[in-house]
């Protein structure tokens, strides 16, 4: 096909989309002049288009020929039973399945491309769509489960399964008012946000693309036309784009898809900007039905939209109409069908009905008009800089905050102030104000009057002063005791976040002479917010209260310190931990620069500090600054304080992180001595005693006496705290970790999938325990065997580590998305991440023993098998100088280095040296268990090729009764079943044998693929 005809096509189908289905063939009949195969092209076009439905949309211009009116018909997809079809799609079908192998059953959407001429074409599309699912991972996107090829060669994606209605059905059929809606299209717009964060567009944002489940919960799908910002980080080296004709939904289409400029995350913003406009107004912001493509184009790039509240659709009844009410006709930019007459109800409902829209309006004038129209303005650059701005406007209107969408002026504030408050305040929070403020104003007082303890002369004058302003503090609380009255409430109802909001901005405006006292306040209001979970409000109370101490007292005065440390504890809470880092840096050298000694703020400023220094991979400075800490600790508070033993775990935790493990080890007995474990009743200080003396056994692989502190711990902070709180998450965290090392799979899935929902609800899916809990929860299903989900979540992780910088952490998660690429037989990828891990490390380094083990193993798939034994030595040596005989990496590289034994055809020293490995593990693990299975599985290989078959044939059945924990469709369940018929096969034991090895090799077939390295070999074994 020419361009220039290709061209023809295109536009031709273009005009024609836009027609009435019915008016399509006599249009393009005339349209094609007699050009029968013209008119052909076109129609196959448009047909596949119809069958689209936005599933696996493609060129449909290079690829309908091939696809069209052909059906694939599948019963069974992989361990999937399909039920039935939910949709077709030019280049794919959908269907609805439901997993029945045994190990659980669910029901998943698959999706499948379809067979054609152009495989090679539709199979690299359907693999970046896949790899962009799979880096999304986020509660309100729909998940990518699974993937893989069928029998015959086409390839699938296995989805989460929504069960739901648009957003707009959901909406209307649940009858939701105008704050319920604006609280789904804020979670939606936080999602969309998540896919930015990991450099996709959706470029296609419509209701039907933004579902709703019957629990509320918002999904959104359909991420097929996404179009990748940085093809780089999926392994891509040019951006991929749709080619021909642009896809797009013209409703919801941005000025800048209309034109065909560079797609941004902005076109998102437009398009979230439309759906709010229809969930709204229950109508779109233009009119488009019946105009021509040009006049779509004219309408979308020139019109301006009505703003929201100057039109209101209003449903006069189920079997009516909508009528549509404007506030006036007349009025510019009301894109209205001037010719078309307005419904006009029941003049019995007529009143009822504008008193209806009357009331919409008011809700909708100001802040909704302007959040919208802001969104949908033409130019990129003018609308919201990114969809999480969006939700913040959305959530400081519905909190009665000033919005950025409008004129910050004092009236406007002054209404805002209003309507935050204009329900009662509540008893509880008026007495937690009353008890802060009473104690504030006394400490104030105090510090007040030692300062002038000096100044004889001003002293009466001064303790006038100082009563004056404790009268005004009491004044303060006695007004908001007045409005707890319920003859004032009325009896509305009140929350502890609106007295805090009362409390706020009583102090912003009655204490402004005062601003001493004023700063006070507000940091020990922000500090209460803080508790609450509520940290963007104590963020700005505090950067407020900074703000005043330093025009007070100067940049570098003990109290900007103060707060500055303060600022930091709250950004690194949020997970910004560079800014937290700035901020809790300058409080350490304003606050050590100005005393003559240090003291306890100054240690606890100074572990703030370490803890975030160490997250960032910055080990030896955080060991400093724990060193210094404890020190002043232990000198100021004595060597029993609790805060001697946390710091002292931060000292261990940061010296086993730069691989010190002696003196970790020396100092993790030491805080473990600290804590009183003995204590029956949940306590807050108990609890969090016990989480880490159950995480620093499991950090010495004390599995076994780690359970018992972290099922207390567990059990203590589920009872103390509510259910999302973080301190639950953070317990949820370490137990989950504990289980998978406990060998307990399944458990750990279940306990690590509860605590990244809730973190990913709670704290948000980029928050650093959140990505803890992720890439917990990706190591638990890579050990059960489902690696796409796994891989899904590191790369996730990957993603957002990358963008921080370099670290141990960003390490280690090269380092686990390795390991499970090379599990799925992807050598020349998991390679790839090997090598970056190496570059990475010094030469000594412990973590260098993982990034050479992977290597070697690479080298050995591909048969480099001079290249793994020598970096299986380095990292042994480095392992021997480092580490104990018995550590995990250890063990862990002794296993490599047997297996390239074996396959080298030396039995007998790598039975020797397994039969080291497995006697370590048993100190260690309690039978069965998958860690001491892979070992008796490696040994029984030994044995067999020492032709010591009785021995084989007992350490092989043991240990596939260790692989217990392991789903039976596991490929080394079938490797290791493989392994067992070969060893019966030598024993002329033919038709067990037989039926072993096709059992095995079934197994691993349907695992890993047909051709993986571990396929080929029980292959091999077979043959």
């Amino acid at each position: 096909m020419t361009p220039e005809r290709r061209k023809e096509i295109e536009a031709l189908f273009e005009e024609a989309l836009d027609l009435p289905q019915a008016d399509r063939d006599a249009w393009l009949a005339d349209a094609c002049e007699g050009d029968e195969e013209l008119r052909r092209e076109v129609m196959a076009l448009l047909k596949a288009h119809d069958r689209a439905d936005g599933l696996l949309d493609g060129d449909a211009v290079a690829m309908a020929a091939s696809v069209i009116d052909r059906e694939v018909t599948h019963e069974r997809i992989g361990p999937y039973r399909i039920d039935t079809v939910l949709g077709r799609g030019g280049m794919g079908i959908v269907y609805l399945a439901e997993r029945d192998d045994g190990q659980f059953r669910r029901q998943v959407a698959i999706k499948l491309i379809r067979g054609g001429t152009e495989l090679s074409e539709l199979h690299r599309r359907f693999e970046v769509e896949r790899q962009v699912l799979a880096s999304l991972d986020h509660p309100n996107i729909a998940r990518l489960l699974d993937g893989g090829i069928t029998e015959d060669g086409l390839p699938y994606l296995v989805m989460e399964y929504v069960d739901g209605l648009p957003i707009d059905d959901y909406c209307r059929a649940n009858n939701l008012d105008i704050d319920d809606r604006l609280e789904l299209f804020r979670t939606a717009a936080r999602a969309v946000q998540h896919a930015h964060r990991n450099l996709v567009v959706h470029r296609d944002l419509k209701p039907s693309n933004i579902f709703v489940t019957a629990d509320g919960v918002v999904k959104l799908l359909d991420f097929g036309i996404a179009k990748i910002l940085d093809p780089t980080v999926f392994g891509h080296s040019s951006t991929i784009t749709r080619t021909g004709a642009r896809l797009m939904t013209p409703a919801y289409a941005s000025p800048e898809q209309i034109t065909g400029d560079p797609i941004t995350t902005a076109t998102d913003v437009y398009g979230l900007g439309v759906v709010l406009y229809q969930l709204l107004t229950e109508r779109l912001p233009f009119s488009l039905d019946g105009c021509s493509p040009g006049e779509c184009e004219r309408i979308i790039l020139s019109d301006e939209p009505a703003r929201p509240s100057s039109v209101v659709i209003q449903p006069i009844a189920r079997d009516q109409a909508p009528t549509v009410v404007p506030e006036d006709p007349s009025a510019p930019g009301l894109a209205l069908d001037a010719t078309a007459p307005i419904p006009v109800p029941d003049a019995a409902l007529t009143m009822p009905l504008l008193h209806h829209a009357q009331r919409l309006r008011r809700r909708l004038r100001g802040d909704l008009d302007r959040i919208v129209l802001q969104a949908l303005r033409k130019e990129p650059e003018r609308r919201y800089a990114s969809p999480a701005e969006l939700a913040e406007d959305i959530d400081h209107h519905l909190k009665g905050l000033p919005v950025s969408a409008r004129a910050d002026s004092r009236a406007y504030r002054a209404r805002k102030f209003v309507y935050r408050h204009r329900w009662g305040v509540a008893v509880s929070a008026v007495v937690a104000i009353t008890l802060i403020a009473g104690a504030l104003a006394t400490a104030w007082q105090a510090r007040r009057a030692s300062r002038q303890a000096a100044i004889a002369s001003a002293q009466r004058d001064r303790a006038t002063s100082e009563a004056e302003k404790a009268a005004r503090v009491a004044g303060l609380m006695l007004d908001l005791f007045r409005l707890s009255d319920p003859t004032q409430t009325l009896g509305d109802t009140v929350t502890a976040r609106e007295v805090l909001d009362q409390g706020a901005e009583r102090i912003e405006r009655e204490f402004r002479d005062q601003p001493e006292v004023q700063a006070d306040l507000l940091s020990e209001v922000a500090r209460v917010y803080g508790n609450l979970g509520l940290l963007d409000r104590s963020e700005s109370l505090v950067r407020r209260s900074l703000q005043l101490r330093e025009d007070l007292f100067g940049p570098t005065s003990l109290e900007v310190s103060a707060s500055l440390g303060q600022l930091g504890q709250i950004l690194a809470a949020e997970g910004r931990r560079d800014e937290a880092i700035t901020h809790l840096r300058r409080a350490v050298e304003i606050r050590q620069a100005s005393l003559e000694a240090p003291d306890s703020m100054l240690a606890q400023m100074q572990t703030d500090l370490a803890w975030e220094v160490r997250a960032a991979g910055q080990h030896e400075e955080a060991a400093e600054l724990f060193r210094r800490a404890l020190n002043t600790q232990i000198n100021q508070l004595g060597d029993e304080s609790p805060l001697v033993a946390t710091t002292m775990f931060g000292l261990a935790s940061a010296y086993h992180d730069r691989g010190s493990f002696d003196e970790a080890e020396a100092l993790f007995q030491q805080a473990l001595e600290r804590y009183d474990a003995d204590i029956a009743r949940p306590h807050p200080m108990a609890a969090t005693a016990l989480l880490n003396i159950g995480m620093l056994r499991r950090l010495k692989e004390e599995y076994l006496a780690a359970e018992p502190m972290l099922e207390s711990a567990l059990a203590m902070r589920q009872a103390l705290y509510d259910p999302d709180h973080y301190m639950v998450i953070e317990a949820l965290s370490e137990y989950g970790q504990l289980m998978y090392y406990l060998g307990r799979y399944d458990e750990a899935y279940r306990v690590l999938l509860d605590g990244t929902e809730r973190a990913n609800r709670i704290l948000g899916p980029e928050h650093d325990k959140t990505i803890t809990l992720r890439e917990a929860l990706a190591i638990s299903l890579s050990l059960s065997g489902r690696y796409s989900e796994a891989l899904a979540r590191h790369d996730t992780a990957l993603a957002i580590k990358r963008e921080e910088g370099a670290g141990a952490s960003l390490l280690a998660s090269i380092m686990r998305s390795g390991r499970v690429l090379l599990e799925m037989g992807r050598l020349q990828e998991a390679g790839a991440r090997f090598d970056e891990g190496l570059a990475m490390t010094e030469p000594t380094s412990v973590y260098r023993i993982l990034a050479l083990r992977g290597s070697a193993q690479v080298a050995q798939r591909q048969g480099r098998y001079a290249e793994a034994e020598r970096m299986l030595n380095e990292g042994l040596a480095i392992a021997t100088e480092r580490l104990r005989p018995t550590h995990r990496y250890t063990l862990g590289t002794q296993r490599a280095m047997a297996c390239l034994m074996i396959e080298t055809g030396r039995y007998a020293d790598a039975a020797t040296l397994l039969e080291g490995v497995l006697a370590a593990e048993r100190t260690k693990f309690r039978e069965p268990h998958p860690e001491i299975g892979h070992t008796l599985h490696h040994l029984g290989a030994a044995y067999l090729g020492l032709a010591d078959y009785g021995r084989a044939d007992g350490t092989l059945r043991l240990a596939l009764a260790n692989y217990a924990a392991l789903p039976s469709t596991h490929w080394q369940v079938g490797d290791a079943t493989s392994l067992l018929g070969a060893s019966l096969l030598a024993q002329g034991q033919d038709p067990v044998a037989r039926q072993l090895l096709e059992d095995g090799q079934r197994i691993v077939r349907n695992h890993v693929g047909p051709d993986t390295w571990q396929a080929r070999r029980v292959q091999a074994r077979l043959q």
